[in-house]
């Protein structure tokens, strides 16, 4: 993708969802920057994936492994994972949402409401145009936003 592609994807998210913004986690060791934007009130993180060079190494099961860790830390409720590498694994317990859709949930570091964290894995490898982002970027917002006003409906539910 190069850097010039992945600026393209980032004024792609910047049209589609709105104002991006920077958050940090503190420790006492190091500190953990991620980019987010909301949908109703609610933080969804997100990472684009770039691919150098033209035809770019798909992502491993390792890298993977290692991308849930960090999210794992950064426990949004949900996060948006773009990528130009194709996947080179199956996600376990993914569901298909798309063709170049998935959806899996990750249990994160933290108490309730923040111990999963749901996370849609966006496939742009293999296309070839920002229109085409735009339009895969645009369903991925709507399903997105769908999850996110069901579930806040089922936490207003009465409570027995």
């Amino acid at each position: 993708m190069g850097k010039k592609r992945k600026e393209d994807v980032e004024l792609v998210l910047k049209k589609v969802f709105g104002p991006l913004g920077l958050g940090t986690i503190c420790s006492e060791y190091k500190t953990l920057n991620f980019k987010f934007f909301e949908i109703n009130d609610c933080e969804i993180g997100y990472e684009i994936i770039s691919a150098f060079p033209e035809q770019p190494k798909p992502l491993s099961l390792s890298w993977w492994e290692e991308f849930t860790e960090v999210v794992a830390k950064v426990a949004t409720p949900y996060f948006l994972l773009v990528t130009e590498r194709p996947l080179d694994f199956v996600i376990e317990g993914s569901e298909k949402l798309d063709e170049r859709i998935l959806k899996t949930s990750i249990p994160t570091h933290y108490a309730a409401p923040y111990s999963f964290t749901t996370i849609f894995v966006v496939n742009i490898s293999t296309l070839k145009t920002r229109t085409e982002i735009e339009s895969l970027i645009e369903r991925a917002k709507g399903l997105l936003e769908t999850l996110v006003k069901d579930e806040k409906n089922l936490a207003s539910w009465p409570r027995n």
